[in-house]
């Protein structure tokens, strides 16, 4: 995270040259021809700073993609939809996990004041709910992806203290902001190649 010594390191992303890395995902763009791309929004999504470098360098290729003969048509930025939360952290500290989103008793006024505003970060930078995929038949497959993400989540990370079922009731949709479009759309949609097909 930022303020990490490891994120200072010349070889990570958030270190790497932005030019470089842009025309990096162009080629990749004109070779794969992607009709819709995805990212993270500018904050990273929760203000990790690979995935912050991941959004400005996505949103920098689809930009200069516009040239290419089958230019990507979307852009898309993952949100979270925060009304399902509240349930979400009552599951995850009856399973013996703490929201990091919400306040923790022991917690100092510094870190609270820095909770406040991550979360306030986190608000700011996220756009509205456009779109919602039914994702509910691959929620297994989604769990046992993140279980594997040991360097960054502990088995009592909230989102992994929830069982597959849990998933599938709380979080059945990936959610998404369309924030470029090539192409009429209609909004709400429920398909990221809506308007494509």
């Amino acid at each position: 995270m930022m303020g990490t010594p490891e994120n200072d390191a010349p070889d990570s992303f958030w270190q790497a040259d932005f030019a470089v890395a842009t025309e990096r995902l162009l080629a990749i763009v004109a070779e794969v021809r992607p009709q819709v791309m995805v990212s993270y929004n500018d904050y990273g999504g929760y203000g990790h700073p690979d995935h912050i470098r991941a959004a400005l360098v996505t949103k920098a290729a689809f930009e200069r993609a516009a040239h290419l003969p089958e230019a990507p048509l979307k852009l898309y930025e993952v949100t979270r939809d925060w009304t399902r939360m509240d349930e979400v952290r009552r599951r995850a500290e009856e399973r013996g996990a703490q929201a990091w989103w919400q306040p923790s008793p022991d917690e100092t006024d510094e870190q609270r004041r820095e909770r406040e505003q991550q979360m306030a970060a986190m608000a700011a930078a996220q756009g509205p709910i456009t779109t919602r995929v039914d994702v509910g038949d691959h929620v297994a497959a989604k769990h046992a992806a993140m279980a594997e993400h040991v360097s960054q989540l502990a088995p009592t990370f909230p989102f992994l203290a929830l069982t597959p079922e849990d998933w599938r009731e709380l979080m059945p949709t990936e959610d998404f902001t369309l924030r470029i479009s090539r192409v009429g759309v209609r909004i709400p949609e429920d398909d990221l190649f809506a308007g494509l097909r």
